[in-house]
C-alpha cells in the first residue's frame, strides 16, 4: 500500500469536475461524494505514475470505461471514500454491472479527507476469476450488499511495484 497526502490542487480539480449528483442508480454516496473520491483517487494514481516515470494518457474526461491508458492497457481506478486507514483484511468491491467495462487493469484506492491509499492492482480478468460474488441483500462480510458485486481482500491485490516493473521503460 502506498499512502499519499491529498494536494489542494487535486481538491480544486475535483470540485470543478464532479457533478454533485449521484452517478447512477447504483451510486451509494449522496451529493456526488463518490465521484469526488474517484477524482481524488485518479489524481493520486496519476501522481504515482509521474513519480515512477510511467508514461500515460489521462482519459477519464473522455471515457466512462477507463481512466488511464498505459501503452495500450486501459486502467480504471476504483476508489472508495473511507474514514480511516485500510487494513489488509478489508475488502475492495466492484458491482457486477461493471463486468462489461472495457478496461484491462483495476487499481484500487481508499480516499479520506486528507489521504489516499493506493492499495494495489489486478488484471480485470484475474479480479473476476479470483474474487467472491455476493448478491444484493447478503451480509456475509458484515456489510449488507446494496447491489450484486464481487469482492476481494486488499491483501490479495498485486503490489504497485509489480505494475512499475510492467510499465517502466528500461
Amino acid at each position: 500500500m502506498i499512502e499519499v497526502i491529498i494536494r489542494e490542487s487535486w481538491v480544486e480539480y475535483a470540485k470543478k469536475n464532479y457533478s454533485g449528483d449521484r452517478y447512477n442508480q447504483n451510486t451509494l454516496l449522496p451529493a456526488g461524494r463518490g465521484q469526488f473520491a474517484g477524482i481524488i483517487g485518479e489524481c493520486a494514481v496519476g501522481r504515482y505514475f509521474l513519480d515512477c516515470g510511467i508514461d500515460f494518457e489521462y482519459e477519464a474526461r473522455e471515457s466512462y470505461q477507463y481512466d488511464f491508458d498505459l501503452s495500450g492497457y486501459k486502467v480504471d481506478v476504483k476508489s472508495k471514500f473511507s474514514v480511516g486507514s485500510p487494513k489488509p483484511e478489508y475488502l475492495v468491491r466492484i458491482p457486477d454491472y461493471q463486468k462489461r467495462q472495457q478496461c484491462d487493469i483495476y487499481i484500487f484506492t481508499y480516499v479520506t479527507e486528507s489521504r489516499v491509499w493506493i492499495l494495489g492492482w489486478m488484471d480485470k480478468d484475474d479480479f473476476w476469476f479470483s474474487s467472491t460474488p455476493a448478491k444484493a441483500g447478503e451480509n456475509d462480510t458484515g456489510i449488507v450488499e446494496r447491489t450484486d458485486c464481487n469482492y476481494l481482500e486488499i491483501s490479495r491485490l498485486k503490489p504497485m511495484q509489480d505494475l512499475e516493473l510492467k510499465f517502466i521503460p528500461f
